[in-house]
């Protein structure tokens, strides 16, 4: 009879952990210059890039996604002008805007100002 036994230990034959998925994910969308932003229980991240004005787009440029760090996949992902985007909760985030021309609508107005989002619903629930 043979046995065979494996140990859960490390040896150096395996190779060394790569950055985190997220990481990569984000520097191939973004490039550099990305800032991530946890909830507080870490299995969630906001990668975020902001952008300065050019002469094609004079305002600030707020890319994002929201990636799901339990089961490694984008959950979200939108881009705002003049924006800032924040967790409001464990389990949802805001994102403001600066809206250009309000109308007479201030059910419209509201939506332009921004929305709120919940990542186990995974849909917008709120201005």
């Amino acid at each position: 009879m043979t046995q065979i036994f494996c140990s859960g230990t490390k040896t150096d034959s395996q190779p060394a952990p790569t950055r985190e998925k997220y990481h990569q994910v984000a520097e191939t969308k973004f490039g550099g210059g990305i800032e991530y932003r946890f909830n507080d229980s870490k299995n969630f991240v906001i990668c975020l890039k902001k952008q300065k004005p050019t002469t094609q787009i004079p305002q600030n440029r707020l890319s994002f996604f929201v990636y799901n760090l339990e089961n490694n996949q984008i959950i979200f992902e939108d881009s705002v002008t003049d924006g800032e985007v924040s967790w409001k909760s464990n389990t949802q985030f805001r994102v403001r805007t600066t809206p250009g021309m309000l109308t007479g609508d201030p059910e419209y107005n509201q939506k332009l100002m921004g929305y709120v989002f919940d990542v186990t619903l995974k849909r917008k629930i709120d201005h």
